[in-house]
């Protein structure tokens, strides 16, 4: 939509040739020969066949080609080789290839994985392939010093001949849907050669999954226009979406955040100017402002590049000054997430006008439908579609290429003006977004059917070059629709999902429905298991300067393990980031640990978040995951179970902890309307506790509300040890009917206290083991397992039925 053209409102804007057919008797014995050769192919093909599909559980193959990969040598420990058409493996001296794989998409459960090379050379003893926890590595900046670590289980491809696909079976490494890493590593003098990503056969993971879960194959897959046009069917939704300190997000592009979660870039005014602004999310549907990316910008467009860094594209105005207002497209490149996330780009393109007078006129709102680097910003090509005000009367369709941030050329898209003039369209054709979809790339695309005419949506088939009007159908039936955005992606659940953004103009919105929409529809299985398993830890991040020691700052090792255990849901018990909690600590050195699992992160603050005013840190970290910032607690429901988020910061909280306040209200009636089978709830402070702060009676209150609701689990952090208690009542006393076991694990890497004298029903101590607990929530019961950093033999486990 043309900022200039609706006042008041702000957005974004083959044939068949017939052959004679034979006739004569003398061809008729070829017919029925034929008749029968095809019979009996077909009776084999049923029999060959016929048992992958009526025999056993159905499967589903996928095949994956590398994200990133190169190759590593501690001769040249400081070189890098990535974008070569070839990987190398050596024993002496050590030579050693990355790979990594994206494998969001997955629906279901892995039931085997299998690595394929292309071999240059042959192979007496092979290569081996290990497990590499460290996803974030970049292809173009990897050297042998700065390669990360891989584990020490491996699998082995056996000799191999020259010119050959070599295969491993790497099922055991591919815990499921995300991003995977693999190191390579060969043996003696041996030198290994194999086609890159670069090369002519590129490396493939070919994985194959269960074509169902236990929770079912879940919803089909609608077709693109019923995903768009149902409001109403969606599975979540939002009406005026703003972010987290008001913003209005109008305009907004979402994608998938590389390190968990999803990125949001969108534009807002604030007095009379639009800035673009960046967003983050856990839900899709709440969003914490991240930065402010250009001010006198709008219509923002967003696209991850393969080498961890990103390319924003923009309308740039003139600052509000010019005869007539000028407005042309604007490319920023951030190197990396946190650049990107602190407005911090390293380079800026401004695209000079093509299509209409270079100092006159108006360029913008771009989609981008391709940003490929070849293999940097400097052999780089970004395609996008925007429009342009042709002949100062009506925006019409163009596309735009930018070659190595260089060099700009554009053309007008008559095909989609066509398309759309066919459908009566006589006013502007403006915003639009691209998205793969069910095997066919389809355009979404705002019109007028005049420039008086409302917004309306329209889809647009490039194969065909037909478009389609939608009838986009609200809660309470809104009748204007611009700006839209559709990304195919997961969603919170892990089901695959559809997100679409719309701006809804004031003056054919319905009440209450003004604003950016925001909706998402699931389809397909939801990746889980048949029960849950929850990691918990807590007391866990040193800062970034502070040096790893053997008994410090290990959250690296255990942020390592919890990813190798694959988690459903991350409990993060308090003191995650030291010494105070500042949102500059959270992203300098969580988020490169355990910020790593932070779409699936349900933390509460410890007292060390509240070193950074109102914790103000943790929250804008966090987002709309921590819950309200005013309060801190909140509850959600996991398989069978419900789980109770509370804040033990009770100085902080509105109200304290204690009887009749206002979290311990909320607590009640929390529980008065949950009736689940199992109940966890988990604070940072312990209310019973045999270490350095031991017990603390401010959480008297939460205990007997538990207690009385017979809950079953409580998880703390706080004294940096493990603990494990019997169950027992809110006076200390053993009870196995009804009485709740308490797990104090504060191991998450930051250090190890000394215990003092133990309490009552404390069964199992320990005070020198970095480790995270495993639980996994059975329909009536649980299992737990300590599990220990590696090189540690300490660990505990049982199982429990629920009351």
């Amino acid at each position: 939509m043309n900022l200039s053209s609706q006042a008041g409102t702000v957005s974004r804007h083959r044939s068949k040739a017939g052959a004679p057919r034979r006739h004569g008797g003398r061809r008729r014995w070829v017919r029925w020969v034929g008749v029968a050769i095809i019979v009996a192919l077909i009776g084999s093909l049923i029999w060959y066949v016929g048992p992958l599909y009526h025999h056993g559980p159905k499967r589903l193959v996928s095949s994956f080609t590398p994200v990133a990969d190169t190759w590593v040598s501690t001769a040249s420990p400081d070189t890098n080789y990535g974008g070569q058409p070839i990987l190398r493996t050596r024993g002496i001296p050590k030579v050693r290839t990355y790979l990594r794989f994206d494998l969001h998409g997955l629906s279901s459960r892995v039931t085997k994985a299998t690595l394929h090379l292309w071999a240059r050379t042959s192979s007496s003893a092979g290569y081996r392939v290990h497990p590499v926890a460290d996803t974030s590595w970049n292809e173009y900046k990897l050297a042998s010093k700065t390669a990360p670590v891989y584990g020490t289980a491996s699998a082995a491809s056996g000799p191999f001949a020259a010119n050959r696909w070599t295969t491993v079976t790497v099922t055991k490494f591919v815990p499921g849907n995300g991003l995977v890493s693999f190191a390579l590593t060969g043996t003696g003098q041996e030198n290994g050669r194999y086609d890159s990503r670069e090369g002519t056969r590129k490396p493939e993971l070919v994985v194959e999954t269960s074509a169902s879960t236990t929770a079912g194959d879940g919803p089909p897959a609608p077709s693109l226009q019923a995903a768009l046009e149902n409001v109403t069917a969606a599975t979540a939704y939002r009406y005026g979406a703003r972010d987290n300190v008001g913003n209005s997000m109008e305009t907004l592009k979402i994608v998938q955040n590389p390190a968990g979660g999803y990125l949001g870039v969108y534009h807002s005014r604030s007095n009379g100017v639009l800035s673009v602004k960046a967003a983050t999310s856990t839900d899709l549907l709440h969003w914490t402002y991240r930065a402010t990316l250009d001010p006198h910008a709008s219509q923002p467009a967003l696209a991850a590049l393969s080498d961890g860094g990103f390319v924003l594209v923009e309308e740039a105005d003139n600052k509000g000054v010019g005869a007539p207002t000028r407005t042309w497209l604007r490319f920023r490149h951030y190197p990396n997430l946190q650049a990107l996330l602190t407005s911090r780009s390293d380079r800026v393109f401004d695209a000079p006008h093509t299509l209409v007078p270079p100092r006159s006129g108006a360029e913008g709102t771009p989609s981008i439908d391709l940003a490929k680097l070849a293999p940097d910003l400097d052999h780089s090509t970004i395609t996008i579609g925007f429009h342009y005000f042709k002949q100062a009367r009506v925006d019409r369709q163009a596309s735009g290429t930018l070659v190595n941030f260089s060099s700009w050329t554009t053309r007008a898209r008559t095909d989609v003006d066509a398309a759309l003039t066919a459908q009566a369209v006589t006013g502007n054709i403006g915003d639009r977004d691209q998205v793969a979809y069910q095997d066919a790339t389809t355009e979404v695309i705002e019109a007028q059917a005049t420039t008086a005419s409302a917004w309306q949506i329209y889809l647009y088939d490039p194969a065909s070059r037909r478009a389609t009007p939608l009838h986009v159908r609200t809660h309470k039936g809104s009748k204007s629709f611009a700006n839209p955005t559709v990304t195919s992606l997961r969603a919170p659940s892990g089901a695959s999902a559809l997100v679409v953004t719309l701006f809804l103009p004031l003056s054919g919105a319905a009440s209450g429905e003004a604003g950016e929409l925001i909706y998402y529809r699931e389809y397909g299985a939801r990746p889980t298991g048949s029960d849950p398993v929850i990691v918990a830890a807590g007391d866990t991040a040193c800062e970034s300067d502070r040096m790893v020691t053997q008994t410090t700052c290990h959250q690296q090792a255990t942020s390592d393990l919890a990813i190798r255990l694959a988690p459903t849901a991350v409990l993060a018990l308090g003191d995650m980031q030291y010494e105070r909690g500042g949102l500059q600590g959270f992203q300098n050195a969580y988020d490169r640990s355990w910020g790593r699992l932070k779409r699936i992160i349900h933390p509460v603050p410890g007292n060390h978040e509240y070193l950074s005013a109102g914790a103000r840190g943790y929250f804008d970290y966090f987002g709309a995951a921590a819950g309200d910032p005013q309060n801190g607690y909140y509850s959600f429901d996991l398989g069978a179970w419900h789980l109770i988020a509370l804040n033990s910061q009770c100085g902080w909280v509105s109200g304290g902890c204690g009887p009749g306040s206002p979290q311990e209200r909320w607590l009640k009636a929390d529980l008065a309307a949950h009736h689940n089978a199992c109940t966890l709830a988990y604070w940072h402070e312990p209310r019973f506790s045999s270490g350095q702060h031991g017990s603390n009676p401010n959480y008297d209150a939460f205990w007997r509300d538990l207690y009385q609701a017979n809950a079953d689990v409580v998880l703390v952090a706080h004294d940096h040890d493990y603990e494990r208690f019997a169950p027992q009542d809110p006076d200390r006393r053993p009870d196995t009917n009804r009485g709740i076991r308490e797990f104090v694990v504060g191991t998450g890497g930051k250090n190890h206290y000394r215990f003092k004298a133990a309490q009552p029903n404390s069964q199992v101590r320990n005070g020198d083991t970095f480790g995270v607990l495993e639980l996994t929530l059975h329909p009536t019961g649980y299992s737990w397992r300590f599990v220990p950093e590696a090189g540690k033999t300490f660990t505990d486990s049982g199982s429990t039925a629920c009351h």
